[in-house]
């Protein structure tokens, strides 16, 4: 639930065909799914209709909600997990520990328009926190299907992703990285990489606890 719609500015460039956001205050979200009260600094948002992408950047805070009731919690910690896993945030921890087996992700090199051998480790790839990756590599997340609502009807399969790595970029342990605009994103982590999935960097999922 945004919760100063009113602050958020839309204007559509009709030449250009995109539609474009401001937001004159920090954007006020609850996340009632997650258990998460959100204040959002929107830095850019952009959605060109013609290319079907979508660029946004922003800086979140979070403050944990207080559960009225042990089983709300128990729900969002059950949400929690579920955004986490296959997340980008939990492929770049992934990356930065090189653990890809461990956490159950298979990656590769695409080339035009086919998949190359898979990677089983990057350590390579890994120069203290910069990530060497220069390309696009193709994710695929084997411990949990897609959801239904991803495709419809059509045939539900395992997690695959396109990554566009347009430059080295710097990973943290906790899955931060820098600088965004380094990476684009296809397939279903462009997708899942909305709003209502941002957990915070410290978010530690229960197995690892």
């Amino acid at each position: 639930i945004i919760k100063n719609a009113r602050d958020i500015i839309l204007y559509h460039d009709k030449e250009d065909n995109t539609l474009i956001a401001h937001a004159r205050n920090p954007i006020l979200i609850e996340n009632n799914a997650l258990g998460y009260s959100i204040t959002y600094v929107l830095k850019e948002f952009k959605l060109d209709f013609n290319k079907k992408e979508l660029l946004y950047t922003g800086y979140p805070w979070f403050e944990e909600m207080v559960a009225p009731r042990v089983t709300i919690q128990k729900k969002w910690d059950w949400n929690r997990e579920i955004s986490y896993k296959g997340s980008l945030m939990h492929l770049m921890r992934t990356l930065k520990q090189n653990n890809l087996e461990d956490e159950e992700f298979v990656i590769g090199a695409w080339f035009p328009d086919k998949p190359g051998p898979a990677i089983a480790d990057v350590d390579s790839l890994l120069d203290g926190d910069n990530f060497k990756y220069k390309g696009i590599m193709w994710v695929t997340y084997e411990a949990e299907r897609e959801n239904v609502k991803y495709k419809g009807n059509l045939s539900i399969g395992q997690q695959r992703s396109l990554i566009h790595f347009n430059n080295t970029v710097s990973i943290q342990g906790n899955g931060y990285y820098t600088d965004v605009n380094d990476i684009f994103l296809e397939g279903y982590l462009a997708w899942t990489e909305k709003i209502s999935e941002l957990l915070p960097l410290e978010y530690i999922p229960s197995q690892k606890k």
